[in-house]
């Protein structure tokens, strides 16, 4: 998508037919395909607004009929989808059709997302955020070590009545206007990026999902001594290969002590969470644009010796293969 800094802005269009609707979007959002449920009907009304951040891209619109979008995304930014009136939005995530209406936001890591309809009754208006992998990474990791957004299991509808919803709503709407009208964001950024922020840790933080239990900060301030002394060995280590048995001895307990900690109060074995660390170190290196080193060369720095396992590992962790972070870091 064409950015510059701080803000992008296409000026808000309108128009009559499907055609024209789809030509307002190109070179402003990510490619996909879309098609009219009905037909290419000429008398299909549409109004958009696109304005976007290095982290975040704002489209408010608005369509007179239904159609859907068909998306191959692969990357782990976030779609945040509000319906505003008149009618419904659909959301089509791995197979599963998730149906959104006003007061209720479909949320859905890009790479789960397959396809989105539109169904207005007799207009409908919607809000959607697409925030970019980069920002998302960062909050998640900062919550949850070793978390990846299509891996976590949130729930694809958040219900905008309940009072976690409706401070999740104010916070879009601080958004859309500081985004809007004067564009007082564009003048603090640094502001921007805090509310976005806010807004992913109050998902993060709010709903259930597969590491709810895994608060960073919470779990780390309670770790008995041995455990932290054995992840702190790991870190120190994460190029040795390291058995239970070196992690038990430097924690100074019995290998079956440091078995029953790990799963009590990190919920996986010493093993396990060796692995996530060495494939967090390992992602963060390939996703470096100054990265010159081959793959194999990366996964062997940080303890990977059966480079077909690491591959397979890699890609059940972070959805993509290693050469595609490797392509997506050299802007390729």
């Amino acid at each position: 998508m064409p950015n510059t800094l701080p803000f992008f802005a296409a000026p808000p269009l309108s128009g009559i037919g499907f055609e024209t609707m789809l030509d307002s979007f190109r070179g402003k959002v990510s490619p996909f395909k879309a098609r009219p449920e009905y037909g290419r009907d000429t008398k299909f009304q549409w109004w958009s607004n696109v304005v976007a951040s290095p982290d975040l891209v704002l489209l408010n619109k608005a369509y007179s009929g239904d159609w859907r979008a068909d998306l191959d995304a692969k990357d782990e930014g976030l779609t945040i989808i509000l319906p505003v009136s008149g009618g419904r939005s659909n959301a089509f995530i791995e197979g599963e059709k998730i149906t959104a209406v006003p007061d209720q936001a479909i949320l859905v890591a890009n790479s789960r997302l397959q396809g989105l309809t539109a169904r207005a009754y007799p207009q409908l208006v919607t809000t959607s955020l697409i925030v970019q992998e980069g920002v998302v990474s960062r909050t998640l990791s900062s919550l949850y070590e070793g978390a990846v957004l299509s891996r976590l299991a949130l729930p694809p509808l958040f219900d905008l009545a309940t009072s976690a919803g409706a401070t999740f709503k104010l916070l879009v709407q601080t958004i859309v206007s500081g985004m809007h009208g004067d564009r007082v964001l564009e003048r603090s950024p640094k502001s921007l990026v805090l509310l976005i922020e806010a807004l992913l840790r109050l998902v993060f933080e709010t709903l259930p999902h597969r590491f709810s239990h895994r608060a960073r900060g919470s779990r780390l301030d309670v770790l008995p001594r041995h455990v932290k002394l054995a992840v702190d060995f790991m870190h120190a280590n994460m190029h040795l290969p390291l058995t239970v048995g070196d992690l038990a001895e430097a924690a100074g307990v019995s290998a079956r002590s440091l078995q029953a900690g790990f799963q009590q109060y990190c919920g996986t074995t010493p093993i396990l969470h060796l692995r996530r660390l060495r494939l967090e170190a390992v992602h963060v290196e390939l996703s470096l644009p100054q990265n010159v080193l081959p793959i194999k060369e990366v996964a062997l720095k940080w303890g990977f010796s059966h480079l077909g396992r690491f591959a397979q590992q890699y890609r059940e962790t972070y959805g993509v293969h290693p050469s595609v972070t490797v392509k997506k870091a050299q802007g390729l």
